[in-house]
């Protein structure tokens, strides 16, 4: 397959609301096994950096995944219980 720099995801996501939903999927995405892999962090990272998203919303971001996947959690542990 054609490979594209990750630069031009800026051209495919032009709106704040589509970059913000692209990292939140990866940051789910990476997390959905339970576990945060270096090579996740780091493409993450250049998806991040390509966006041009400030820390601080990251941050947040980073938050509310880990709030949503902790609710998930107690969920399933909800369901499973007899």
């Amino acid at each position: 397959g054609e490979e594209y720099p990750i630069e031009t995801l800026n051209e495919v996501f032009q709106k704040n609301e589509e970059k913000r939903l692209v990292i939140i999927e990866l940051m789910a995405l990476a997390q959905s096994n339970e576990e945060f892999h270096e090579y996740e962090k780091e493409f993450i990272e250049k998806v991040i950096n390509a966006f041009g998203i400030d820390d601080s919303i990251i941050e947040e971001m980073e938050m509310l995944v880990n709030e949503y996947f902790a609710i998930h959690k107690k969920l399933a542990n909800f369901i499973a219980a007899e």
